[in-house]
């Protein structure tokens, strides 16, 4: 009796710790690996709904200025890799969050360290004007 509570014990304490594993990562999934140490915004910020809008209706801007991460920009300034100034798309900098443990484990497993080059585009969010460089923490 006394080794299947240790057994109960052991797969319980291994199933914490995994889960532990995944869930202190998961953060990090949705976050571009160059943005990873991004200014938090602050509180006093602009909403999304207060930030200038491009032809197409994408709001643009610095992350920094954002007042949640909600409200980040469509469109997030940045420096291309050659120092031509101009936006990277949101969705293409930050992932969408991973649906459940194994999903989550799946990524890490897949992930290629170092950097991911990123279109840098000018303010209508269509035309490329160069690439921006995202680096992960593997690298710096």
């Amino acid at each position: 009796m006394k080794s299947k509570w240790a057994n109960i014990k052991f797969a319980v304490f291994g199933l914490v710790f995994i889960l532990g594993l995944v869930f202190a990562e998961a953060p990090h999934s949705q976050t571009a690996p160059a943005l990873q140490n991004a200014p938090v915004p602050q509180t006093e910020g602009k909403s999304k709904h207060e930030l200038p809008r491009n032809n197409d209706g994408k709001a643009y801007g610095s992350l920094s200025d954002a007042k949640s991460f909600e409200d980040a920009p469509d469109l997030i300034s940045a420096q291309g890799i050659d120092g031509t100034g101009g936006y990277i798309k949101f969705t293409d900098a930050f992932e969408e969050a991973p649906r459940n443990p194994e999903e989550a484990i799946e990524r890490q497993k897949n992930r290629i360290p170092g950097s991911r080059l990123i279109p840098l585009y000018d303010q209508d969010g269509v035309t490329v004007i160069g690439q921006f460089r995202a680096t992960g923490s593997e690298t710096q």
